[in-house]
């Protein structure tokens, strides 16, 4: 799992929690910033009702400005939070689904009460009890509806992971495509140039011709 192939790529397995990572990153960035942003107008309006300003303009540019801040706070607050407890919980139940050999509803339970009391450490004791309790009935449950979900479906924790590390290198062989095709279009007026100054009896020829 923590191995790289022949040719540097991540293993499947840490893949899928990376991408778990970026994906909790970002929506946390999304919710984190639309809450705060909403916060921060209300918040404008509430304590400029009595304010003036010299125009319409400075009104709605420093409303811009507050509403902006608020954003970027609120998804720096969440988003690195969201993406620490996905690749945390991702992390360890991937780790214990790859050392068993198999997949249960075993490892979304201690995933989610050591993350649940990883993110409550600063609280004391009590509060790393509780959160574990909690975090450990979340990820049972998080774990029934996902092992339901592909038991239904006949497919497998592996099986999805494969899938996602094939799509990857599916996107990365296109990219590496498209890039191949645009540079060999970028390096075709200067091959025709090289190829000029090497056979000067081309632009001999042409002008014989005309």
């Amino acid at each position: 799992m923590f191995t790289e192939d022949g040719y540097g790529n991540m293993s499947p397995e840490l893949s899928m929690v990376m991408n778990g990572v970026m994906t909790g990153a970002f929506t946390g960035s999304v919710i984190g910033g639309t809450v705060f942003s909403k916060s921060s107008f209300i918040k404008f309006i509430d304590e400029n009702q009595g304010s003036t300003f010299q125009n319409t303009f400075e009104a709605k540019k420093q409303l811009q400005t507050q509403v902006t801040l608020g954003f970027a706070r609120g998804a720096w607050i969440w988003g690195w939070r969201l993406g620490v407890f996905c690749g945390s919980f991702l992390l360890c139940t991937t780790t214990i689904s790859v050392y068993r050999g198999k997949s249960s509803i075993l490892e979304y339970l201690i995933a989610g009460s050591a993350t649940g009391s990883l993110f409550k450490i600063k609280q004391g004791p009590r509060a790393m009890i509780a959160g574990g309790i909690v975090g450990g009935g979340l990820g049972a449950i998080a774990g029934s509806a996902s092992l339901g979900i592909m038991y239904l479906t006949g497919t497998s924790m592996e099986d999805l992971r494969y899938w996602q590390y094939q799509w990857k290198e599916e996107q990365d062989a296109n990219k590496l495509e498209q890039f191949r095709q645009l540079r060999s279009k970028q390096l075709d007026p200067l091959t025709l140039i090289h190829e000029e100054k090497l056979d000067p009896n081309k632009d001999l020829m042409k002008t014989d011709t005309n």
